[in-house]
């Protein structure tokens, strides 16, 4: 399972222009944080995940200061995996973290100079990581129950 939320041109335009990537970046999350508080949870997630993937442009690109671009990558992440979560669905933000973890591993290997802030990035993650299977498998134990029981 891939996530994708921006077409493959628009993502060639942002990764050509990393100012207009960090434009639709903040776009997408201030349009997402509005349609969260409207409770319109589909369409919020269609703009944090153009956040999330705009981010990910963004960090790739050097546009703007590393450990700057680590912090709204992971940010949006958890932006992103939570709403999933809000929406039911745990899978899809299993997936976001497990890609944001690789791609935040990727980024310490190649940059030891934002190491120590990526290693917190990564534990934050990893942390929400575990509470979710946690989730999940309570979630999955309490359905097995309800079944037996009835």
């Amino acid at each position: 399972m891939k996530l994708q939320f921006l077409c493959p041109t628009h993502h060639q335009q942002l990764s050509t222009n990393p100012s207009y990537a960090i434009s639709c970046w903040q776009s997408g999350v201030d349009t997402a944080k509005s349609l969260i508080d409207a409770a319109q949870w589909d369409d919020a997630l269609i703009h944090i995940g153009c956040a999330f993937e705009s981010a990910e442009i963004i960090m790739t690109s050097g546009a703007i200061p590393r450990h700057q671009a680590c912090d709204i990558f992971a940010s949006s992440a958890v932006k992103l995996a939570d709403l999933f979560i809000k929406v039911g669905k745990r899978q899809q933000a299993q997936l976001v973290y497990s890609l944001t973890i690789a791609r935040l591993k990727q980024e310490q290997h190649r940059h030891s100079d934002c190491s120590q802030l990526i290693a917190q990035l990564l534990n934050e993650i990893e942390e929400r990581t575990k509470r979710l299977t946690g989730l999940t498998n309570s979630r999955t134990i309490i359905d097995e129950l309800t079944v037996i029981l009835h």
